[in-house]
């Protein structure tokens, strides 16, 4: 016979592990935030590039 066992946390365990998760979230947000900004700046350095070239190309 398999009994199943339900632990629950106490409250300052559940705040606990709310803040962490929450903590968690907001880094999430920072990191995909700072995946944007340099994805743009990516994409302004190549378009730079390529404009570079066009301009050596035609010399």
């Amino acid at each position: 016979m398999s009994k199943d066992i339900t632990l629950e946390p106490t409250e300052g365990e559940a705040a606990d592990i709310e803040a962490a998760v929450e903590a968690l979230v907001a880094e999430m947000k920072r990191a995909n935030e700072k995946m944007e900004s340099d994805q743009r700046e990516i994409d302004r350095l190549k378009a730079q590039t390529r404009a570079t070239l066009s301009k050596l190309k035609a010399a």
